[in-house]
């Protein structure tokens, strides 16, 4: 005969408060191993109650979705796609980020999404267009003034690495790369007057940089889009390549950049919630197994 109690569960020698702290446990930033250990269970034990919880159901709102990609590894796929839902929370992790795959969630739910905020990445765009041809998509602010940041960047390797008399920017690289509308000291602002100074090109590209971060500024999306607008043509007739290719990639984002102002809404809440799946997998040294990470 095998005993019946409230304590054990039948045909288990495991009590159920063993059970209890364990699944409170699997809710915290800890690795099957180490709970196992805590709590003198082999590891396939935890991973067995791991896998017998049930996920609560969820109240979710489709009407704007998240997109973000991070590296997983998981099942031999380099990259997975979480997705968010109009409150933050997560409505789901992809195997990958394939097309296919993001097709067949946008078209299980494309009478609910109406928005789509994601960073600049053509594949995304194209695949929720072609299943949501009546969606906006929002760019995420961030990825958009990256594109400045690197453009500057740019400018600064290629000059100095042309000549020795540009090495100082290669030395102020960080005072470059600052937000030119924070505050700057009064030593800083000398040390970028002189930086300017040596290179009419340098000179130009910095300035265009100011007027790109100082567009985000603008709250009234008429005046922000004319003024968008505006800076595109001036970056395209620069005759700098590096202005020249922000420009044109900020002429092929622009519809989207423009519902930056429009919606007020960003992705970077996305980019804090997967840090912390980052987090877990590194205390699991890697989550291999798809099912599992997600």
């Amino acid at each position: 005969m095998t005993s019946s109690i409230d304590i054990v569960d039948r045909n288990c020698s495991i009590s159920n408060e063993v059970k209890d702290e364990i699944r409170r446990k699997l809710s915290e930033m800890k690795s099957f191993t180490q709970i196992g250990r805590e709590e003198n269970t082999s590891i396939s034990t935890v991973m067995r109650i791991f896998h017998d919880i049930e996920v609560p159901h969820k109240e979710l709102d489709y009407e704007t979705v998240y997109l973000d990609e991070f590296k997983g590894n998981a099942d031999k796929e380099k990259y997975q796609l979480a997705i968010y839902d109009t409150n933050h929370i997560l409505i789901d992790i992809l195997k990958d980020r394939k097309s296919s795959t993001i097709r067949e969630f946008l078209l299980c739910h494309k009478d609910s999404i109406k928005k789509v905020g994601m960073d600049m990445f053509m594949q995304f765009r194209n695949t929720v267009y072609s299943c949501l041809p009546h969606a906006d998509i929002v760019a995420d602010k961030y990825h958009v003034i990256r594109q400045a940041n690197w453009m500057i960047r740019d400018v600064r390797i290629r000059l100095f690495n042309s000549d020795t008399k540009y090495k100082e920017y290669k030395k102020y690289w960080k005072l470059i790369a600052k937000n030119p509308n924070s505050a700057f000291s009064p030593s800083q602002k000398k040390r970028l007057k002189k930086l300017k100074n040596l290179s009419e090109i340098f000179s130009r590209a910095y300035d265009l940089r100011t007027k790109f971060f100082s567009i985000f500024e603008i709250k009234d999306v008429t005046i922000f889009s004319y003024e968008l607008n505006n800076l595109i043509g001036e970056l395209k007739e620069s005759g700098i390549k590096e202005c020249i290719k922000l420009g044109e990639t900020l002429s092929n984002w622009e519809k989207e950049i423009n519902n930056i102002q429009k919606y007020n809404i960003n992705n970077g809440f996305v980019e804090g919630k997967n840090n912390k799946i980052k987090v877990i997998k590194r205390l699991s040294y890697g989550i291999k197994k798809f099912d599992n990470l997600k």
